[in-house]
């Protein structure tokens, strides 16, 4: 006999079939998601939900995977550690001699995957691998602890921008190390030309003085050219020197308390004779009232004043003036020299700071120098928290500024 079947319900039928088949599917396919993005968070803090067993999962994990027991022998590890490590061996073998490490980065990998275990947390570290140095290569590795005492490592190849990195640290080492090893030769070249020096500065001043009896009016006048010429080159060793030891950070400042007009009143003695010689007048403009007492480094404070009214009497012409004075502004003290000399171009005052820059306007190159005097004067300046402004033109005159603070800036 036949058995007649409804077409309404064959029909249905069918589409319950193709309905169960699809939940299979999806729930299958969520299953493998969820899976692999468990696995996929190997790399956070999560612990891995795998075993040495579970060699199939392992792939998932993108980047070379290492599962390491507490004995530090390899349990398992992924299809890409072992092509990135051309491993051809299922494991057993210590994690760094796996690896081909070499003593110190094996013990610094290992120390690491024991943190991570010791402590539960993931713990990460870069090693050079190999010390190629035109084609360095560094790992990252990244350790994380399992709740059966195995620890997952992944190992990551860093990219060129961690080698640029480091190629420009390697390099800024190497060029420390060149300015040290120059700083050094400088210093003892500088000892060594300053004892002769103060020697020839000491003998020709015996001479031009005639101590020891009269000379001829020639060699009198020579002695004189040698002891300006003596004193000018160990002025101008002095700003180098002085300068090599601020762009090297080690220019000490000896901060003391003191008036800062007898520093003042006591430099232009000093520097009175050269403008005498000039034939440039010095003027003062001081309080009369002593009382701009400065918290600075009383040296430095000279050597500003020297720079400054030395520039000013080198740029004045004959019969021109420089004045000097100083007053309390704020919190600070103001110091100026004023100058009626060539003056200088906005272009050459923008550059004020860069070392052994000399002015070319108006002729002053010619009168010699280092081009450090108001670079050193700056520098000096902002030791001690203040700054040096300048205010010039070309045939009108100069005028430097220099605030410092009254009391010793606080370091940031």
């Amino acid at each position: 006999p036949k058995t007649l079947i409804n077409p309404d319900l064959k029909s249905w039928g069918q589409q319950l079939g193709i309905l169960a088949t699809l939940s299979l599917l999806v729930s299958a396919l969520m299953a493998a998601s969820h899976t692999r993005g468990e696995l996929l968070q190997a790399s956070g803090n999560r612990i891995l939900p795998v075993t040495g067993q579970n060699m199939p999962s392992l792939d998932l994990i993108p980047g070379a995977y290492f599962l390491i027991g507490r004995d530090e022998k390899v349990k398992s590890l992924n299809h890409k550690a072992r092509k990135t490590f051309e491993l051809k061996t299922k494991g057993s073998a210590k994690f760094s001699n796996m690896l081909g490490l070499d003593e110190a980065t094996a013990r610094s990998v290992s120390d690491l995957v024991t943190r991570a275990r010791t402590v539960g947390e993931e713990r990460s570290g870069q090693f050079l691998v190999s010390p190629d140095e035109d084609n360095p290569k560094y790992w990252r590795f990244v350790a994380n602890p399992q709740s059966d005492g195995n620890v997952g490592v992944s190992v990551h190849e860093l990219d060129e921008t961690y080698k640029e990195i480091t190629r420009l640290q390697r390099d800024n080492e190497k060029t420390r190390q060149s300015i040290d090893e120059r700083n050094l030769f400088f210093a003892g070249v500088s000892h060594e030309l300053r004892t002769p020096l103060n020697a020839i500065i000491g003998f020709s001043d015996i001479m031009e003085s005639r101590l020891f009896g009269p000379l001829p009016g020639k060699y009198a006048e020579y002695a004189g050219m040698i002891h300006d010429s003596g004193q000018h080159m160990l002025d101008l060793l002095s700003d180098v020197l002085d300068m090599e030891k601020v762009g090297a950070g080690k220019y000490q400042l000896h901060y003391d308390h003191f008036q800062a007009a007898d520093v003042i009143r006591s430099t232009l003695k000093m520097c009175r004779p050269s403008a005498d010689k000039a034939h440039v007048m010095l003027e003062t403009d001081l309080p009369e009232v002593d009382d701009l007492i400065v918290e600075a480094d009383r040296r430095a404070v000279r050597q500003i004043l020297i720079n400054l009214i030395s520039n000013a009497v080198k740029f004045s012409p004959k019969g021109g003036t420089v004045t000097v004075s100083a007053k309390q502004m704020g919190h600070d003290l103001r110091m100026e020299v004023k100058d009626s000399g060539t003056g200088m171009s906005k272009e050459m005052i923008e550059k004020i700071g860069e070392p052994y820059l000399q002015s070319k306007d108006g002729g002053s190159h010619k009168l010699g120098g280092t081009g450090l005097g108001l670079s050193l004067v700056k520098a000096l300046a902002e030791l001690h928290g203040g700054n040096l402004f300048v205010d010039s033109d070309i045939d009108k005159g100069t005028r430097a500024i220099v605030d410092l603070p009254l009391v010793k800036a606080k370091k940031k």
